[in-house]
C-alpha cells in the first residue's frame, strides 16, 4: 500500500454482522488497525485504549475498526477480556473488529509474512474520506501504537 493511493474495499465477517468497508466508511475519515493475532496482551490492552477514546473519535468522525486473523466467535470472546483487563462496562466494543481467520484481507493489504501463515507487522491505516490511504504505520508485532500520536496526525 502507498500513501495517496486509493485503499481496498473488502467485505468480511465482524463483530457487528457482516460489513463491507466502503459502506462502514461511507464519507468518513477512518482508522483500521490491524492485530497481528487475537489474546495477545499488546492487543488486548490496544483495543481497550481504543474504546477509551471513543469520544476522540467521534469528534473527529472518524470510524474505527479492527482486523484480526481469528474467527468472529474468538474474537466475541476476546472482547469479554478486554473489557475486563480494562476495567470498562458493557458488553461489547462501540467498534467492529473484521474476522480474517483465512487471511484473506490482510494478503489484499500484503501484510502476511513470507511463510504464508502469519501477519508480519502490526499496523494502522488511516483513510480519508476520499478513499485514499493518507497514514500506515507498521510496527513488530509485539509493539503497540501511540494513539496520541495517531490522533494528531489525523488533525494534521
Amino acid at each position: 500500500m502507498r500513501l495517496c493511493n486509493v485503499f481496498p474495499d473488502f467485505e468480511s465477517d465482524s463483530t457487528k454482522g457482516t460489513l463491507r468497508w466502503y459502506d462502514y466508511t461511507d464519507g468518513h475519515w477512518s482508522m483500521l488497525s490491524v492485530l497481528p493475532s487475537d489474546f495477545t496482551a499488546v492487543g488486548t490492552t490496544e483495543l481497550g485504549s481504543l474504546h477509551t477514546l471513543k469520544q476522540e473519535f467521534e469528534k473527529r468522525r472518524v470510524k474505527l475498526a479492527t482486523l484480526v486473523p481469528a474467527s468472529c466467535e474468538s474474537l466475541r470472546l476476546w472482547i469479554g477480556d478486554v473489557l475486563a483487563a480494562s476495567k470498562l462496562t458493557g458488553d461489547d466494543l462501540f467498534f467492529p473488529m473484521y474476522a480474517d481467520p483465512t487471511r484473506h484481507v490482510a494478503k489484499l493489504l500484503d501484510l502476511v509474512g513470507d511463510d504464508d501463515s502469519t501477519l508480519s507487522s502490526h499496523s494502522i491505516f488511516v483513510v480519508g474520506p476520499d478513499k485514499r490511504l493518507k497514514l500506515y504505520v507498521s510496527y513488530p508485532p509485539g509493539t503497540g501504537h501511540n494513539f496520541g500520536e495517531l490522533l494528531r496526525t489525523i488533525d494534521s
